[in-house]
């Protein structure tokens, strides 16, 4: 199943809500998508595209606690005492792939911009992110 994609890149999802395994596509034809053919549940869009990305993680709920902006690849968050310690996060801009190990392995979860989580909890990722990184395919 082809898929093609106008404007802003988007992020497709194997299950309603958001859940599950995703997968990114920018703008233009993608003859062939994979194990996402006739498996996408939901989609996203990443608004503005995925350049000059920037996330702002916060130690406590409600953007509260010690704050660290990222623009890069962060292979760990303990140079920063932020290693499972982010309660709140803000996406300024891009996608984001949150990863519960160090050097973007484990379990994965994915924010685009807008994203403006008060509490990462009901989202089972309070105290979980160990590295992250811009989301480009």
């Amino acid at each position: 199943m082809p898929l093609s994609v106008s404007g802003d890149p988007w992020v497709v999802f194997t299950e309603k809500d958001y859940k599950a395994s995703y997968k990114l596509f920018q703008a233009g034809d993608h003859p062939y998508i994979g194990d996402f053919a006739n498996n996408i549940s939901s989609v996203r869009v990443v608004k503005d595209g995925l350049g000059d990305p920037q996330i702002t993680l916060y130690g406590g709920k409600g953007y509260h606690g010690k704050e660290v902006t990222l623009i890069a690849d962060t292979p760990t968050l303990t140079p920063l005492g932020m290693e499972k310690k982010t309660a709140s996060l803000k996406v300024t801009k891009g996608a984001w792939q949150l990863f519960d190990a160090d050097n973007y392995e484990g379990g994965g979860k994915v924010v685009l911009s807008g994203d403006d989580l008060l509490d990462l909890q009901p989202f089972h990722w309070a105290g979980r992110v160990c590295s992250l990184k811009p989301y480009q395919e």
